[in-house]
């Protein structure tokens, strides 16, 4: 073929692609084909997931002018097509784990029946002769054809990723080639129009022209691993030989590490391998403070590097090359998150942090460099004021965002019955209150007296901050509201994820009505909660949008863990009762439920007796009480503890398969970990929680067995209620940036200081309230 017409065929697959997707985008919304921000996905509002049939109809068109379609590219298109369809559908409707594997080998197997294409020889191993695999290299072939599709459907994390990581293999193929596609057509036509239909793609997907981003679902993820897959088997083949079989391990192996060292990395902590989290190569780099373009930056650089060092060690006999590839592959496995951590704490002692301090935000690991300030601009004072224990998580976590950004001159103030407690949950980030307001027990049923309001009024004088940050139903919010509105003070409240129905009773709804309505903004952890705040009457441009922080405190916990040998050692040593390997049911709940909660007593009797290979762990205020001690007492496989240490709890909330909970309180703080939850409620108009991974059980004995031993043994319905990718730290650094836009005018008068900010709506909603 001449190069003019493979020129033509390119720029035709180019110029499809970018036609299709800017002339389909509108019709995914109709179809329901779009991707939607949820508890672990980031992005803003509904992205279309059409980019991967874009690119492959253009890639078709592509190949259609060329004119030239040869046996491996037939044997390859209508399995592609298949692969493509089945993404789209994924894309619509989530289809089970055990149907995309099954049509994925059923793919493999199509290619390999009618084109006998296979993984034939191991490479020169052992002498000038390749080492022949015979029949062992077609199931060779099929796993590894599915392992690359899933390999590039997980690496598709961030935007431009798995598009980039395949445009620099497709360049490694035919640079370790050694041709062009048109000196050799077939598979090389093949990825040089592929290439070309990827161009456009990327650069919808990173934001040009004009912001509208496409994604290209499972349907592209899976189509490029599945191509790059057969492209490789094809060249390394004996009856084409233009490339080694190890050469291929270096083609691809940003992704081939990235899938071994997160299934390392799980099956180490006692989880599966399948189970969903936070540990690919981007989200690492981004919890150690990376922006997605800065670690996509750094990962397109390692994959550049390592195909330069494959193309290098071509030169070196096969065995030397694997064994050099495996040396690579091992040292990322298992020294990469090590050394990564190490990387951060050193950068972080330099700046004056103790390196070796025992609190979370020191392997939190989700502090970006904070931004510049002008040394004219003072910094903008902020007073954080929590109550109870889960406030105090929920706000430790932007607390750190703000003494790590140089705009702000952050304070935090206790205001509960006991600080003490909260005291001790501040330890474990390294942060000390700068001041304590002691309530009177009728203030945790929405009571202020006068010397409550009197400690709020002192301390805003004595701080003179320029914003407030109060969460939304702290005994304390209101009073600390009152005191911020009487002196002009930008208030910024952090709504409550738990609905209203779990919130407390008339008093405290009326606390809340009015906090809500006295705060500058109200920042909402979900779009149902913000449509709640929009129907109280709450000005749309009062409200801001930021996912629950507390899973921010949870995942920083569960990483402190793991990068402290000596800590994740102390804790084995506290629950050596538990089996390694076994799965973990976690009911978290009170002493006093169990005893007179018979359902769920004999419910833990029955999963204990038909999974014995189960653990289940109690966590109770009273694990003495007499039933609880039955219970443990005629099952070797149940344990029971108090919930004293926040860290070990958040060891067991790692290892747990399910959680059970007790409460809609409980619930919504262990849902951002994105585990299974069943929350247990007593009647049919029980109180939902507003996460898709929280199910609501009736409490009766059989639906709380049946619904835990379901979880267990059904992959596919455990896979539906897991979420990934909560976004914690996102949400810390939104609460951060709405604190800043807050800032006043430089000196102002009182009346200036509010100069901007719409006030009179919140004047009005009061006296229509009052």
């Amino acid at each position: 073929m001449d190069d003019a017409k493979l020129e033509a065929a390119s720029a035709i697959a180019l110029a499809v692609t970018l036609f299709l997707i800017f002339t389909v985008r509108p019709l995914a919304r109709r179809f329901g084909l779009v991707d939607k921000p949820n508890e672990r996905k980031r992005h803003r509002g509904s992205v279309p997931l059409i980019g991967g049939l874009c690119f492959f109809l253009g890639t078709v068109v592509g190949l259609a002018y060329a004119g030239y379609v040869d046996r491996t590219i037939a044997t390859l298109m209508i399995p592609s097509g298949l692969i493509v369809m089945v993404g789209v559908l994924d894309d619509l409707f989530d289809l089970s784990v055990r149907l995309r594997l099954a049509v994925q080998a059923a793919a493999a197997v199509m290619v390999i029946a009618a084109s006998g294409l296979y993984l034939d020889h191991a490479g020169r191993l052992f002498g000038d002769a390749p080492f022949a695999l015979g029949a062992l290299g077609i199931p060779l072939s099929v796993i590894a054809v599915i392992g690359l599709i899933n390999a590039f459907n997980m690496l598709d994390g961030i935007d431009g990723l798995a598009a980039s990581i395949a445009m620099v293999a497709i360049a490694a193929i035919f640079l370790y080639s050694g041709g062009s596609a048109g000196a050799m057509t077939g598979v090389l036509l093949l990825l040089q129009v592929l290439f070309a239909a990827l161009v456009p793609y990327l650069c919808v997907n990173l934001g040009w022209p004009d912001g509208r981003k496409v994604f290209m679902g499972d349907a592209g993820s899976t189509l490029i691993g599945f191509l790059l897959a057969w492209s490789l088997i094809f060249m390394s083949h004996s009856s084409v030989d233009r490339l080694a079989p190890v050469d291929a391990l270096w083609v691809v192996a940003v992704p081939v590490m990235d899938t071994l060292g997160v299934m390392y990395r799980r099956a180490r902590r006692g989880v599966s391998v399948f189970k969903p989290d936070r540990q690919h190569l981007h989200h690492l780099l981004q919890d150690a403070g990376l922006t997605p373009r800065m670690a996509l930056a750094v990962i397109v650089a390692m994959a550049v590097t390592l195909v330069a060092v494959g193309y290098v060690l071509r030169a070196v006999p096969d065995l030397l090359n694997l064994t050099l590839f495996l040396a690579v592959l091992a040292s990322y496995v298992l020294l990469f998150q090590t050394a990564l951590e190490r990387a951060r704490l050193l950068v972080r002692g330099r700046h004056g942090l103790q390196a070796g301090e025992p609190t979370l935000a020191a392997a939190s690991g989700n502090e970006p460099a904070p931004p510049a300030r002008e040394p004219s601009t003072p910094p903008l004072r902020a007073l954080c004021v929590a109550g109870s224990s889960p406030e105090t998580l929920q706000l430790a976590p932007i607390v750190r965002e703000l003494e790590q950004d140089g705009r702000f001159d952050a304070r935090f103030c206790v205001a509960a019955p006991d600080p003490g407690e909260q005291e001790r949950v501040l330890g474990l980030f390294g942060i000390r209150p700068d001041a304590r307001i002691e309530l009177p027990p009728s203030a945790a049923h929405g009571a202020i007296d006068a010397e409550t309001m009197n400690g709020m009024k002192r301390l805003l004088g004595e701080f003179r901050p320029d914003v407030v940050l109060v969460p939304g139903d702290s005994p304390a919010t209101l009073a600390a509201s009152l005191a911020a509105f009487s002196q002009r003070i930008p208030i910024a409240r952090i709504e409550s994820a738990l609905p209203d129905e779990a919130r407390g009773a008339r008093a405290d709804a009326v606390s809340r009505r009015l906090s809500s309505l006295l705060a500058t903004v109200n920042i909402a952890p979900s779009e149902c909660r913000g449509r709640r705040l929009l129907d109280t009457g709450i000005p749309a441009e009062r409200i801001v949008l930021a996912p629950n922080a507390a899973s921010a405190s949870l995942r920083a916990a569960v990483r402190r863990i793991d990068a402290d040998p000596e800590l994740r050692a102390a804790l084995a040593q506290t629950f050596s009762h538990l089996r390694e390997g076994h799965p973990l049911l976690l009911v978290s709940c009170c002493g006093r439920l169990i005893e007179t909660f018979t359902p769920l007593y004999r419910s833990l009797a029955r999963i204990a007796a038909q999974r014995p290979d189960l653990d289940i762990v109690c966590a109770l205020d009273d694990p003495d009480h007499l039933r609880a001690d039955a219970l443990r007492r005629d099952f070797s496989n149940v344990h029971l503890i108090a919930p004293r240490d926040y860290l070990a709890f958040a060891c067991l909330l790692e290892r747990a398969s399910v959680i059970l909970a007790a409460s809609t309180e409980v619930a919504q703080d262990v849902a951002p970990l994105g585990k299974p939850v069943l929350l247990l409620q007593r009647d049919d108009a029980g109180v939902a929680v507003d996460a898709a991974n929280v199910m609501p059980v009736r409490a009766e004995r059989d639906g709380i067995a049946a619904s835990v031993l379901t979880l267990l043994s059904d992959p596919v319905a455990y896979e539906r209620m897991c979420l990934p990718e909560p976004a914690g730290e996102d949400a810390c650094r939104r609460v951060v940036e709405t604190l800043a836009s807050l800032r006043p005018a430089a000196d102002p008068t009182p009346a200036e200081s509010w100069a901007g900010l719409p006030v009179a709506p919140i004047v009005q909603g009061v006296s229509g309230s009052s």
